[in-house]
């Protein structure tokens, strides 16, 4: 749990660092060695092939379902409403383990009818009325993506989205992706740690959401 939870904290100092460097006007996007696409089966979607291609619910509901025991540490976390119904019993055992380093987890289940907006407000309420240090995501939650066009146009899902709760988040053309980005009457810093979950879209060898959930939770329980 220790080692899983130091990770978690040092992507998320990556993309405090990542987001300080982006704030500077006078970064030089040009310096930076570009990643390479390695899967050589598969390549990149776009966000209207997100789009089409999920079966998002006509609106977004959600209900806190769990709170905690009083720890040092309070977190939220989000889970799909249906997949919750089938990992119940490996997902306590999570709650459980979690309970026993000192965290405080809030759990809320949650459709996705697409609207991330709904999804960051939850924690944001969190994180105003109990000062989470961090949330995670488990399965088919809303994302929000992001378009900019340094090299070339390049368009991409973005959990920073989810970390920064007080700063703005800007849409100017209305096309679903966000453009901008400042500090509001925040920064554009994370304020909180965020981790997801997602597996229904792994499917090779036969994988399965329910099955690799399971398996998760059950491997992070024994180590």
């Amino acid at each position: 749990m220790k080692k899983i939870l130091m990770i978690i904290l040092a992507v998320v100092l990556l993309v405090s660092i990542s987001s300080h460097v982006w704030a500077q006007s006078d970064f030089d996007y040009k310096n930076v060695t570009r990643l390479r696409w390695m899967d050589p089966y598969r390549n990149p979607i776009t966000y209207q092939e997100y789009i089409q291609n999920r079966p998002f619910t006509s609106e977004f509901d959600s209900k806190l379902i769990y709170s905690g025991k009083k720890g040092d540490t309070p977190i939220c976390i989000v889970i799909n409403n249906l997949l919750y119904f089938a990992i119940q019993s490996s997902l306590s055992v999570f709650l459980s383990d979690l309970e026993d380093e000192g965290y405080t987890p809030n759990v809320y289940t949650a459709t996705n009818n697409g609207d991330e907006v709904a999804l960051k407000d939850i924690l944001i309420s969190e994180w105003n009325s109990r000062n989470i240090v961090g949330g995670i995501l488990i399965g088919d939650l809303p994302i929000a993506w992001y378009e900019m066009t340094v090299w070339d146009y390049e368009e991409f899902p973005i959990d920073l989205f989810f970390m920064d709760l007080d700063g703005r988040w800007f849409d100017h053309d209305f096309d679903g992706l966000y453009e901008g980005h400042d500090g509001g009457t925040g920064d554009v810093e994370a304020d909180i740690w965020v981790g997801r979950l997602l597996a229904f879209n792994l499917t090779e060898h036969g994988a399965q959401e329910v099955a690799m959930m399971n398996n998760y939770f059950d491997k992070n329980h024994r180590y």
